[in-house]
């Protein structure tokens, strides 16, 4: 059997550099510059809220026209005005038709050739529409009650028109 114990290395054990005090602070400052600059240029996820239904828009912005107290200050006119406009924006959000960039009689011929609406709503429509034109344009003369109904008829013809879940179709019924 051959004895071992005579055989020497060559040369001297050597110790991994790990054990370097220094080296594990490199090694660390190198990950922390390599975590910020993945933080700093990583893409950025930003969660965008989804639109709301244009029935809903519409709902919030008559009940904040109603808030705003226009009726009670007897500025009627701009009461209208703003009732116009609503009803512009929800025809255009609920049925893609572009009514806010329109004149009435323009709009009114867009609306003919649409089938998004029965004849009734249709005509409906443009008895409000032109109903706010006189008011805006031709200064004519409205009551509260007058300006109250018109709010309400918007307000049936939104919750009537109002679209299903996952159906572009409106629940139109003859008002």
């Amino acid at each position: 059997m051959t004895d071992w114990s005579q055989f020497k290395d060559l040369r001297p054990e050597r110790h991994a550099p790990f054990h370097i005090p220094w080296l594990w602070l490199v090694a660390a400052l190198a990950a922390a510059a390599a975590f910020w600059a993945w933080r700093r240029y990583r893409p950025h996820r930003t969660w965008v809220e989804p639109p709301k239904p244009a029935h809903v828009v519409a709902e919030i912005e008559l009940d904040r026209l109603l808030r705003e107290g226009l009726l009670d200050q007897g500025e009627l006119d701009a009461f209208v005005t703003r009732l116009s406009g609503i009803l512009r924006r929800y025809i255009e959000n609920r049925f893609h038709l572009h009514a806010p960039e329109r004149t009435t009689e323009e709009f009114y011929d867009d609306l003919k050739q649409s089938g998004a609406l029965d004849q009734v709503w249709k005509n409906a429509i443009m008895e409000i529409l032109r109903q706010s034109d006189l008011v805006k344009f031709a200064a004519e003369w409205i009551g509260r009650e007058s300006a109250m109904e018109i709010l309400n008829r918007i307000r049936t013809f939104v919750r009537e028109t109002k679209a299903v879940e996952g159906n572009e179709k409106p629940e139109a019924k003859a008002a």
